[in-house]
């Protein structure tokens, strides 16, 4: 399967998911219900800004020319939960009869649980689409943690002004390190050599070789 929806973004997010999951009253709400991510009912990014967004969606493995086009690094990966057979792509949470949903871009799914993994196309002309969602039917969510709140698809603002790469929400089980000089802190990602790190009053980015397990 591979198809690819286009939506239009006016609140600067945009998701995936089926309005049945969804109470009356948590559809009236503007902030996403808080279970929306910890029961795994929504996969989505917050956006640098509004407009157009194409979103290309596979269960096929990403094949050369996908990881030639899509940006370096790690990808966001969540936890998707299917109940109902389809997801919707939108920038809002609604009830079932605010809209005809069938006429809303959707993908069909078999109901179960996955892995999804959002990329970013480098060029988004290239295959006229900003992001590729990959879905991978799993048994359990046991390694893979839900996000307190939709990540940014520009990654992190860090303390000291520098960007941090998208990343996977951080392990259940907590890396501590330490340092000579910032003494003793929690791993939060990895990526080859460099290894961020959240100090006591700090967030850095510090080579491996400096850090020792604490």
């Amino acid at each position: 399967m591979r198809t690819t929806l286009y939506l239009g973004v006016d609140m600067a997010r945009f998701f995936l998911f089926h309005p049945d999951d969804f109470t009356a009253y948590e559809a009236a709400e503007i902030d996403l219900p808080e279970r929306a991510t910890h029961e795994a009912l929504i996969v989505g990014l917050d956006l640098g800004a509004d407009g157009h967004r194409g979103v290309e969606i596979t269960d096929e493995p990403l094949s050369e020319k996908d990881r030639a086009e899509v940006s370096p690094g790690p990808p966001f990966v969540f936890p998707l939960r299917v109940t109902h057979g389809r997801l919707f792509a939108t920038d809002r949470i609604a009830r079932s009869d605010e809209y005809e949903w069938n006429q809303e871009p959707h993908v069909a799914l078999p109901e179960g649980l996955y892995r999804a993994e959002w990329y970013r196309f480098e060029e988004s002309r290239v295959r006229n689409a900003n992001w590729l969602l990959l879905v991978k039917p799993v048994e359990s969510f046991d390694e893979l943690p839900a996000w307190d709140q939709l990540p940014h698809e520009d990654g992190y603002d860090l303390p000291d002004g520098t960007k941090n790469p998208r990343r996977e929400p951080a392990a259940t089980k907590v890396e501590r390190v330490s340092h000579p000089k910032f003494g003793v802190g929690e791993v939060l990602s990895r990526n080859g050599d460099a290894v961020e790190v959240k100090f006591e009053d700090s967030v850095r980015r510090i080579a491996s070789r400096f850090l020792k397990p604490a």
